[in-house]
């Protein structure tokens, strides 16, 4: 008995780990890819209950939402393998149109916030993009193994009627209405921003520099962002997002 309580001891803590410690990426089911890129400690869902009303502008440009294709507004991810090419829905955000307008109530839009440079996600991204072969294919070891200048962060979910009008004001916009805050110290702005088709969503991405580093310490950071009228605001503990033995980010 003695000796049986003892495995039982030693084998829960394993039954209870995240899917990410107990298994490999390339071992991931369909479900774990989705519960990385949707609801985790890299990936979290928002819901905000507002009306994305596009700003009227003037020429210029097209932006998002404008007739033809979208025009993409800079590149953080231009020296970075890109692991969201083709990717599918899985963990694409969405809005819910649930306003009542007998009542009058704004629609509740769901977005969702996510560290695309944060090493489990890349590799959820390459599991779900290359399935089997995503442990021997050599594109998807260079994704993994390209080291991010930035803190990659996007934001899906975005209508696709709104964000139009002159592109460089949007990112302009964009830029000056983001950060990353952490208690104590100033806030840490983007350098460049973009806007994105996957599979017909609209993303926005931001770049954080690294060289404002994020650790343990820190504890807590937010990420706020603002949406024509919608305000974005998500905090992640730090502390979860351990991986491999190491702060992802």
């Amino acid at each position: 008995m003695r000796k049986f309580a003892v495995c039982l001891l030693i084998v829960a803590p394993l039954c209870a780990a995240d899917f990410w410690q107990a298994k490999p990426y390339t071992e991931w089911s369909e479900k774990n890819v989705k519960k990385m890129l949707d609801d985790s400690p890299w990936a979290r869902p928002v819901n905000i209950a507002g009306d994305l009303v596009p700003p009227r502008t003037g020429g210029g440009k097209r932006g998002l939402g404008a007739r033809g294709s979208m025009t993409e507004i800079g590149n953080p991810n231009e020296v970075t393998p890109d692991p969201m090419g083709d990717a599918p829905r899985s963990g694409v955000g969405r809005s819910a149109q649930n306003a009542d307008p007998d009542r009058g109530t704004a629609p509740m839009l769901t977005f969702t916030v996510r560290w695309e440079s944060a090493l489990p996600v890349k590799q959820a991204r390459v599991r779900a993009r290359y399935g089997s072969e995503a442990g021997t294919s050599p594109e998807a070891r260079r994704i993994l193994e390209t080291e991010e200048k930035n803190y990659l962060i996007t934001v899906s979910g975005l209508p696709a009627n709104t964000l139009r009008g002159d592109a460089q004001e949007i990112k302009t916009q964009a830029i000056a209405d983001a950060a990353l805050t952490v208690k104590g110290q100033d806030p840490i702005k983007p350098i460049d921003f973009m806007l994105r088709r996957v599979n017909g969503d609209t993303i926005a991405v931001f770049a954080f520099p690294r060289t404002i580093p994020l650790t343990l310490d820190d504890k807590e950071v937010e990420f706020r962002a603002k949406f024509a009228s919608i305000p974005v605001k998500l905090r992640f503990a730090l502390k979860n997002m351990i991986f491999a033995g190491k702060l992802e980010l």
